[in-house]
C-alpha cells in the first residue's frame, strides 16, 4: 500500500525534525580544536589549483567533500561558528534524507 502524499510529508518533516534537534543543545558553543585544522585545510585545499595536492594527500583526500564545503562555507559566509554550525545541520538533514530517499527507493527493496 503507497502512503498518502500527506504521510510522506510528515515522515519528511519528522526526519528533518529528528535530525536537527541533536545539534541545538550545541548551537550557541565556539569553534573546538578540530574546526581550526578544518578552516585551515579548506583554505589549502579548497580552490581548485590545489585539487590534484588534495588527491595525493593520503591522510586527507578521504575528507575532500568536507574540506571543500568548508572552502565555499568561509568563502561566501565568513567564519562565524554560526554559519558553520548551520552547514553542518543542513548538511546532516540533506544526508538523512537522502537514506530515506535511497531506502525508500523500490528497486532497491526489490533487491534486499
Amino acid at each position: 500500500m503507497e502512503p498518502s502524499r500527506l504521510s510522506r510529508l510528515l515522515i519528511v518533516f519528522a526526519l528533518v525534525a529528528l535530525a536537527i534537534v541533536p545539534y541545538v543543545p550545541f548551537f550557541s558553543l565556539p569553534y573546538i580544536a578540530d574546526d581550526y585544522l578544518q578552516i585551515e585545510l579548506g583554505r589549502k585545499y579548497g580552490p581548485v589549483s590545489n585539487w590534484p595536492e588534495l588527491a595525493g594527500d593520503v591522510l586527507y583526500r578521504c575528507r575532500a567533500t568536507s574540506i571543500l564545503i568548508t572552502h565555499w562555507t568561509e568563502r561566501l559566509f565568513g567564519v562565524s561558528p554560526a554559519v558553520f554550525q548551520a552547514e553542518s545541520t543542513a548538511l546532516h538533514v540533506f544526508n538523512t534524507l537522502l537514506i530515506a530517499a535511497l531506502g525508500s527507493w523500490p528497486t532497491l527493496l526489490i533487491l534486499a
